[in-house]
């Protein structure tokens, strides 16, 4: 629900909401052309294994979004551990009191 209330607040119309599980859904299949935006609020502990699966399918100037990194930071370290092995750079934006979003614009990796 939080994905709806997000495309609403921010007027997107051309997006496509997948409920699935993104580590056993065949991507190849389901997508018609590379992603832009990607807003992931998921198990925090496989945030790693969803950036690793989604990356191939973005495009080059692609948002990747994921929610909840502060309250739970002692669940995603997979995740920084992963950003840091990349050398993808990424900043976090609050969302409520004691939480935040991370936010990767594959933008700054391509220029």
């Amino acid at each position: 629900m939080t994905a709806l209330r997000h495309q609403r607040l921010g007027q997107a119309t051309n997006t496509t909401l997948y409920y699935i599980d993104l580590l056993e859904a065949p991507l190849e299949l389901l997508l018609t052309a590379p992603i832009d935006f990607v807003f992931i609020d998921a198990a925090k502990s496989h945030y790693r294994l969803f950036l690793e699966k989604i990356l191939p399918y973005c495009a080059k100037r692609a948002t990747i979004v994921f929610d909840d990194v502060l309250a739970f930071e002692d669940k995603v370290t997979d995740l920084y551990n992963l950003l840091s092995e990349r050398h993808l750079s990424y900043s976090h934006v609050a969302s409520e009191e004691g939480d935040g979003l991370l936010i990767i614009d594959l933008s700054n990796e391509h220029s």
